[in-house]
């Protein structure tokens, strides 16, 4: 039951925390995922970019909640469009292109982290 100021910090802390538990496996996911391309491992790669696009559609949802971050929903979307580039050159065994796409997506990453984490 909602009984106030206490009750909102306590959900609004909540969130913060599901949110920093989804940024964290993010950033354990596309390790791996780098990794996995740096190796050649088509198979790996392609399970860490479903992995991936599962957390991004996390982070779009939060963003598209909170109604006040549009470019927070528009960078998880775009972070999304790479993940499914990088699966398909995984797919095609072009793991140059598939690190180059990665390279974006980790610079779009920061991009959104500078505009919406306070902390880095």
């Amino acid at each position: 039951m909602f009984t106030g100021r206490k009750d909102s910090v306590r959900i609004a802390a909540s969130e913060e925390i599901g949110a920093s538990r989804v940024l964290l496996a993010i950033l354990l996911a596309a390790a791996v995922s780098a990794s996995n391309i740096a190796q050649q491992d088509g198979e790996a790669a392609g399970a860490e970019a479903q992995t991936l696009d599962r957390l991004f559609g996390e982070v779009e949802q939060y963003f598209a909640q909170r109604g006040d971050a549009p470019d927070g929903v528009e960078m998880s979307r775009k972070s999304r469009a790479l993940i499914a580039a990088v699966a398909a050159s995984v797919t095609a065994k072009d793991f140059d292109a598939a690190a180059t796409t990665a390279s974006e997506l980790n610079r779009n990453c920061k991009s959104c982290h500078r505009l919406y984490k306070k902390d880095e």
